[in-house]
């Protein structure tokens, strides 16, 4: 595997990890941050991704009108309702596993994350 593939990788699961980490409940953007640091610890999330990265994929997600913020808490959210449902799927799975990991289960439950990643799944 070269560099360039390995960097794309990276790039689209951090794409997805914010998303589905969003997904799971509103974050403010330091918490964002301590969450993708906690996931590439455990594996979920390539190391190599900087500050930069993830700066310019939330402005991108808000331009697309998929990530917004609350202005009174700092918090982003996520509206996942514009997307293909196959990528919905993909996001709600992944968002299921980093709600595991992060131990957010009962906010992911509140949500609707787990049930959504079962019924797209069948």
């Amino acid at each position: 595997m070269d560099e360039g593939s390995g960097a794309e990788k990276a790039a689209e699961a951090l794409r997805l990890n914010i998303l589905a980490r969003l997904a799971v409940e509103p974050a403010t953007l330091h918490k964002l941050l301590d969450d993708l640091r906690y996931l590439e610890e455990t594996g979920l999330q390539p190391p190599g991704y900087t500050l930069r990265d993830v700066l310019t994929e939330l402005r991108l997600y808000r331009r697309a009108g998929i990530v917004y913020e609350d202005l009174a808490t700092a918090k982003l959210y996520a509206d996942l309702s514009i997307l293909r449902p196959e990528t919905r799927s993909t996001i709600y799975k992944l968002a299921a596993t980093i709600a595991e990991v992060l131990g957010l289960e009962r906010q992911a439950a509140e949500t609707g994350i787990l049930e959504s990643s079962m019924s797209l799944h069948v």
